[in-house]
């Protein structure tokens, strides 16, 4: 868009065509800046944040897929994040999930390749409704996603500790496919048939162990 289009529209339309924009580059933020308008220039001050906003979000992704890029770049397809997602309360039971994402997701040089991951993260720091908006996401297009439960009855025979071990050896093995690398939440392999990789605090760490 150039100045004088800019300035040919009321600022009803500017705020409506910024917001069918997924992005708002530095130039066209400079040209709302400079318009006569208070209104006009209220939206840059917005437009300006959201980028800023969209850059974080991009390097903190960046961040979390460091471990899933190094797989995939060796040719791997399918990455599996694996974690204890529950344990009820003294009676049990546990329950671990298993995810594997698509490569597809691997951020590009102009950003986020596929915006359904935008705000994955641990499950902890999120609220009901992301966490929900999400899982909804995350089941649409994941490559695999596999539950296991063990109960109290299993707990009292092999203590907590092996029955989260069991619980993710479990949904690592009901994966469909099957994974070629597990990354594991924590500093203990469960000891899956599969090539295992641990990494404490994946949670935060790992775009594949943040959904489970």
């Amino acid at each position: 868009m150039t100045k004088e289009q800019i300035e040919a529209l009321t600022i009803a339309e500017v705020e409506s065509i910024l917001r069918q924009r997924p992005k708002v580059g530095p130039k066209l933020c400079r040209l709302l800046e400079t318009d006569s308008r208070s209104g006009v220039r209220r939206l840059a001050v917005q437009a300006r944040k959201q980028r800023r906003q969209q850059q974080a979000e991009r390097a903190r992704l960046r961040h979390i897929m460091e471990h899933e890029q190094r797989w995939w770049q060796s040719g791997l397809t399918r990455v599996a994040g694996v974690d204890e997602v529950g344990r009820g309360c003294l009676a049990g039971p546990v329950v671990a999930a298993a995810v594997i994402l698509p490569p597809e997701i691997a951020l590009t040089e102009f950003g986020i390749a596929d915006s359904w991951i935008e705000r994955v993260d641990d499950s902890k720091k999120l609220d009901q409704a992301l966490r929900e908006s999400l899982s909804t996401r995350i089941k649409q297009h994941a490559s695999g996603i596999a539950l296991a439960v063990v109960d109290a009855e299993r707990i009292d025979e092999i203590n907590i500790l092996e029955a989260s071990m069991e619980a993710m050896r479990q949904a690592l093995a009901d994966l469909d496919p099957p994974p070629q690398q597990a990354l594991v939440d924590g500093s203990r392999k469960p000891g899956s048939r599969f090539a295992e990789m641990t990494i404490v605090g994946g949670d935060a760490r790992s775009i594949s162990i943040s959904p489970p």
